[in-house]
Formats: structure tokens, C-alpha cells, sequence
């Protein structure tokens, strides 16, 4: 479990019909001391059709992405050398939930998207 704020993404299927939805989950420690602040990870536009942008709210260099559907598998990975956002085309990836992975000098943040 990660300290911050998590989207988690529910499909919901009742014979003809199917929706999405966000359910955003904020966990928090409360033995912080000073002003530590975990950085927080914005993703946009969800749903997406044809790309992603993919924003960290501090000033850490990104270094790469991982992206996983939900059942665990890799599908696709870069390197790269962003200051703190950077856009994703989705147009390969097919209709589903995903799970991105941004590693930083920092550490490494979560997020997730749906592809429509």
C-alpha cells in the first residue's frame, strides 16, 4: 500500500449494459513530521482514445514507464527524459484498463487509465 491518493477503476456489467467508474482512495500515515508531502501523479484525459498525458506535481526528472494491463502482463515500456509530464499515444492498446508505473530519480509512482 502506497501513502497518497489512488484511482482505482470499476467496470460494472449487467446484461446489455456496462459502465466505468473511479473510486479515488486516499491513504494517510499520521506519524509525518515536518512538511514531507508524497508527490502526486496526474493522468488525463480518463477515459482515453488516442493518448495520455502523464503529470508528477514536484520537480523530479522521469526517467521511464511501465505499463500493465490488469492481469499483471507488460505492455509497453520506454525510457525517457522528461521534466515532469509527458504524453503517451493509447491508439495500439486495446479497450481495457491499464496500469502505468513512472520511475523517477525519486522512486516510483502509480496511476491508472481506461482506453476506450
Amino acid at each position: 500500500t502506497t501513502i497518497g491518493t489512488e484511482n482505482v477503476y470499476v467496470t460494472l456489467t449487467d446484461d446489455n449494459c456496462t459502465g466505468v467508474d473511479t473510486i479515488v482512495i486516499t491513504i494517510e500515515v499520521c506519524n509525518f513530521t515536518g512538511d514531507q508531502q508524497m508527490p502526486q501523479i496526474s493522468i488525463y484525459p480518463v477515459p482515453s482514445n488516442s493518448y495520455i498525458t502523464v503529470q508528477l506535481f514536484d520537480n523530479q526528472k522521469i526517467e521511464s514507464y511501465s505499463i500493465y494491463n490488469l492481469q499483471g502482463k507488460l505492455i509497453k515500456f520506454n525510457k525517457i527524459n522528461s521534466a515532469n509530464s509527458f504524453t503517451i499515444t493509447t491508439n495500439e492498446l486495446t479497450t481495457g484498463q491499464y496500469l502505468i508505473y513512472v520511475k523517477t530519480e525519486e522512486g516510483v509512482y502509480t496511476g491508472g487509465f481506461v482506453k476506450e
